[in-house]
């Protein structure tokens, strides 16, 4: 962005050597160079302010974003901005008065939109320091702690050690996936990795904050954001949040929090506009939700749990999240390598990533959705609740751009590991889903009963069997009341199990309210749990 060398405006001259102003009588410096380069507003018509282009002392073009409302109630903070960013103002006595005289009057035909968060706006997409896409627009928000920023070569650095590593694929594909929720039409929601200390879960949060800039800058501390959480949360709208250490939070309220992160909108408060952002998050720590939760003696309430995805950080090769560690001789050498080299190299690849997604916007919206729905097809087993779908979309989208940017040439991976590593994150995810989904938990438990027991269900009309669990008839398992209460739920609330059965679609029964249904067996009516036999192959 370069304006005019020279312009005039009421009284100031604005060239390469300053701003000045002038009078019948003498010509006054105000300040360095100090050009208007576009005045903006954001979508509603609201937010009014001045871009101006500036040089600072060792030459450098920099850019200051003068929101309006601030220069009317703040003057000396805007100078102060100013000053920062290197502007020099004269030692004459009427230069600050001047210059905030130049800031109001100043005025240009160029125009351009503000966004108080970073993240889509008419098909472009902006960050703090830069957009991308068909229409520019300036990042004029609050939040300067955001840690976006590129430095290094990620690829050759980090990238390519993540590859063989499949938790470190899905971290940084997570990324990657952040600004496609918007494109997928999908809901904000996180992943959790799960694990004792020591096993990588950092490395794998800071690898997944370098695609975005600098670790020691982008990752979140639970106990640090708490106060200003839906700030937070704003400030990363359509990108990736990564938040360290989920146990220091209170468990009182992590249910809760959680819940308002995924849902995208802070609390309603007099006289402030309520805050609005759609996140993909992701967080580590060494217990599930479900585990803080019950600290405080409570239970994840229905959708808590989907909208953080947890996953074992054990990659099941001894090594802890790792199963390949290149050339280095133990799991802490590889971490400790990897951690350094996030603060080294970062950024790049998020925004290669917003040149292409934005430059190919309808071709990409068409191409992801069909791809996810392709990985929700090969990954979701039959007969398993809504929660399943819901969390596999999430899972599809995060292979989906971890492979499109692989094909970007931005990643240093194979084709293909993008989405081997998201299969088998849910894969992990859907082994813990069993431990807190009570329809889960009810499918698993009797499904694994009749496979233990598969010789004990006489089939109707043949040979009677000794100690029986029940029958065989017309596709189902019949459970005699008995035997489910003592030994197919032994030690659960057998009606909590039957009804978890219900909810799953595999339980048929007499009617509305009814657990059990009656079956014809040798000319008697008797009551059983009749068990559809589509659960063997339930996940």
């Amino acid at each position: 962005m370069e304006g005019p060398a020279e312009a005039r405006c009421d009284g100031f001259l604005i060239d390469d050597g300053g701003v000045f102003y002038s009078t019948e009588n003498e010509t006054i410096g105000v300040c360095s160079p100090l050009f208007l380069e576009a005045i903006t507003r954001n979508q509603d018509g609201h937010d009014w302010g001045k871009l101006f282009r500036l040089v600072d002392p060792e030459g450098s073009v920099k850019y200051y974003h003068m929101r309006s409302a601030v220069l009317a109630a703040k003057q000396q903070v805007v100078i102060a901005d100013l000053v920062n960013k290197g502007l020099e103002v004269s030692g004459h006595p009427k230069a600050k008065g001047l210059l905030m005289q130049y800031l109001r009057s100043v005025k240009v035909k160029a125009s351009m939109l503000s966004t108080a968060k970073p993240g889509w706006i008419n098909g472009s997409f902006v960050l703090p320091h830069e957009s991308f896409g068909p229409e520019k627009a300036i990042y004029s928000g609050n939040f300067g702690d955001h840690g976006f920023g590129m430095a290094g070569d990620w690829k050759a650095n980090v990238g390519k050690l993540c590859s063989g590593n499949p938790l470190l694929v899905f971290a940084a594909s997570t990324a990657f996936a952040a600004p496609m929720l918007a494109v997928a039409e999908m809901e904000g929601g996180g992943f959790h990795f799960r694990g004792a200390s020591s096993m990588g879960k950092s490395t794998a949060l800071e690898v997944a904050a370098s695609v975005c800039g600098s670790a020691a800058k982008y990752v979140l501390n639970w106990d640090s954001t708490k106060n200003a959480l839906e700030e937070v949360a704003e400030a990363h709208n359509d990108c990736l949040m990564v938040i360290d250490e989920l146990g220091i939070v209170d468990p009182e309220i992590i249910g809760p929090t959680l819940y308002m992160i995924a849902n995208g909108h802070g609390k309603s408060r007099m006289n402030q506009t309520k805050r609005r952002w759609r996140a993909l998050f992701l967080t580590s720590g060494e217990v599930s939700l479900a585990e803080h939760m019950a600290e405080a003696g409570r239970e994840p309430k229905k959708g808590q749990e989907v909208r953080l995805l947890d996953i074992s950080a054990d990659a099941g090769a001894g090594m802890g999240l790792f199963e390949k560690l290149h050339s280095f001789d133990s799991p802490a050498a590889f971490a400790n390598h990897l951690k350094a080299a996030t603060r080294q190299h970062y950024g790049t690849p998020l925004k290669r990533f917003l040149e292409y997604l934005t430059s190919a916007h309808d071709k990409i919206t068409t191409d992801c959705r069909l791809s996810v729905d392709g990985f929700i097809e090969r990954v979701v087993p039959p007969n398993v609740s809504g929660e399943v779908p819901r969390a596999a979309r999430r899972f599809g989208l995060v292979a989906v751009a971890g492979e499109l940017a692989t094909a970007r040439k931005l990643t240093g991976w194979k084709p293909g590991e993008a989405i081997a590593a998201a299969e088998k994150c849910f894969g992990a995810w859907m082994e813990h889903r069993r431990t807190f989904d009570p329809v889960a938990k009810a499918v698993d438990r009797v499904r694994t009963y009749i496979l233990a027991n598969e010789a004990k269900f006489e089939i109707v009309g043949g040979d009677p069997l000794p100690n029986r669990s029940g029958y065989k008839k017309n596709g189902s398992y019949l459970i005699d009341p008995e035997v489910f209460q003592d030994e197919v739920c032994a030690g659960l609330k057998h009606d909590e199990i039957a009804v978890g059965l219900e909810r799953a679609g595999l339980l048929r029964t007499s009617g509305k309210n009814r657990l059990k249904k009656q079956e014809r067996i040798g000319g008697d009516l008797v009551y059983f749990y009749s068990v559809d036999g589509r659960i063997l192959e339930a996940a």
